[in-house]
């Protein structure tokens, strides 16, 4: 880019007002790029959809990308639609109350001030709907449809809003009817046993009876289960939970500054012990009373620091039930050990039995450690998905089949060495590939409990791609990155 001189000679001549001066243009410009609408004014009601608009007619040649946050951090899916003419409208519908991140890329740059930090406000009085349906009952049905109703008639402008959520930590889908007659229609279905929590909002508000935990099962069985698990819950103590041990670097702040809150998978809250490690990094230690998916925010002065809320799971140490975890569930690279562990605490008497299916025959080991749990590593020999089961009694365990992702072996020892990322801060890296053209590409990244989220792509100076995002867990993580849904050459990077 910048100024070019172009000659052209005839019979070594030059031709008439021979040299030319051309200004040449970069590619694209992503300073040029502009954002109006009301979705990027702060003011705007919750539960409704907005838009805003972005116009790239004097940016160049390239297609923009829209990343945008909750208040909670997590991504608001987006609807971007081309309008042919150098401009594209984004629509997206925040359902809480608070600060929204958005954040636009053009080329994988972000714009001129970008991200954008948009408040949502309430809107309507929540306080005046009602729910009502099965789908409020205390017990249901693993592979049953429910409905939940919310009556809004007396409430106002506004709209309802619902997140369910597994103590696995996956959302569960859900249809929201307007009825158009003050009502809407909550459909949803549990696929899995297990308690998941419901969360119903109108106008980004907490409806009353809105927020509450049911229970799946699956038939007989789980009815005398659930009679067995009631009786048994009455009497838990915490030390029959794993207990939660992280350490967090805080840089140069003050021990006394530092202050966190944990919140269960039910609501609850709880405060954890903190314990300065004189290294630069604090010690935060609980002991916790439920299963499933916990969060934890993290203040310093008050303020939540860099990457908080923290998301980790929980699982008894005595369940009555076969589980399994580890990083050899979700990913490893070829010819390197796979490993996880299985626990067979008080489950009674029956046989457990291990299978890898992939790529390649892997080789498998179990060692029984003769205290209730099970050591299993396999070595894979070939990248590719891998199936893994693990069944106990003949009937898969929670959560099997489980698919790993094995990479394959790296080329260079540069290339083997793991990216190091700081936890809750901005953590920007190349993944070492040449990709002219990014603007179909998209990547994910999973963290190590398992949980997925689009990141940011970027096109690097080296030509190489690049990724940034807050890590919210400590560990590898893997990235994914697709064209067309399918993996990139070497994808997924470790």
């Amino acid at each position: 880019e910048g100024p070019h001189r172009i000659d052209i000679n005839w019979s070594d001549q030059p031709i008439l007002q021979s040299p030319f001066h051309v200004q040449v243009l970069p590619h694209f410009e992503p300073h040029k790029v502009t954002v109006d609408g009301p979705g990027i004014h702060s003011g705007i009601p919750a539960s409704l959809e907005t838009y805003f608009r972005i116009d790239t007619t004097e940016a160049g040649f390239e297609h923009p990308d829209v990343l945008i946050k909750s208040p909670e951090g997590l991504l608001v899916p987006t609807k971007i639609v081309d309008n042919k003419d150098g401009t594209y409208k984004v629509t997206y519908k925040p359902n809480d109350v608070g600060r929204y991140l958005i954040n636009v890329n053009y080329g994988g740059v972000p714009i001129n001030h970008s991200p954008f930090n948009v408040k949502v406000e309430p809107i309507g009085d929540a306080s005046k709907c009602h729910v009502s349906g099965n789908g409020t009952n205390p017990n249901l049905q693993v592979g049953e449809e429910y409905t939940i109703t919310v009556d809004t008639h007396e409430a106002g402008p506004g709209a309802v809003t619902c997140r369910i959520r597994s103590t696995l930590g996956n959302d569960l889908d859900i249809d929201i009817v307007d009825n158009e007659d003050g009502t809407f229609n909550l459909f949803y279905t549990p696929h899995n046993p297990g308690n998941y929590v419901i969360k119903i909002k109108f106008g980004g508000q907490d409806i009353p009876g809105g927020d509450f935990v049911v229970t799946a099962g699956d038939g007989d069985k789980y009815y005398r289960d659930t009679q067995i698990t009631e009786t048994v819950t009455s009497r838990h103590t915490a030390s029959q939970y794993r207990p939660v041990d992280f350490r967090l670097p805080v840089g140069g702040g003050q021990f006394g500054d530092i202050s966190a809150l944990i919140r269960t998978p039910t609501g609850r809250t709880h405060t954890p012990i903190i314990e300065d490690n004189h290294d630069g990094t604090v010690s935060i230690k609980y002991q916790p009373s439920e299963v499933g998916l916990h969060e934890l925010d993290v203040f310093y002065q008050g303020q939540p620091i860099a990457g908080s809320p923290f998301k980790f799971h929980v699982d008894q140490v005595q369940t009555g039930y076969v589980t399994a975890y580890g990083p050899g569930l979700s990913h490893g690279v070829c010819n390197e050990p796979c490993s996880f562990r299985i626990i067979t605490k008080d489950a009674g008497s029956g046989g457990l039995s291990v299978a890898v299916e992939g790529s390649s025959k892997a080789e498998i080991q179990c060692k029984d450690n003769k205290d209730g749990t099970c050591d299993v590593t396999y070595w894979p020999t070939a990248p590719g998905e891998y199936t893994i089961t693990v069944k106990f009694a003949d009937k898969h365990i929670v959560g099997s089949p489980f698919t790993a992702k094995i990479t394959g072996p790296p080329s260079s020892m540069d290339q083997y060495k793991r990216s190091q990322v700081t936890l809750g801060n901005q953590s920007e890296f190349s993944l070492r590939v040449t990709e002219m053209d990014i603007h179909d590409l998209h990547a994910t990244i999973r963290s190590p409990s398992g949980y997925e989220e689009p990141c940011i792509l970027k096109k690097l100076a080296n030509g190489s791609l690049g990724i940034s995002f807050v890590p919210r867990e400590i560990g590898d993580h893997l990235v994914n990155v697709y064209r067309d849904g399918q993996h990139i050459k070497n994808s997924p990077f470790r």
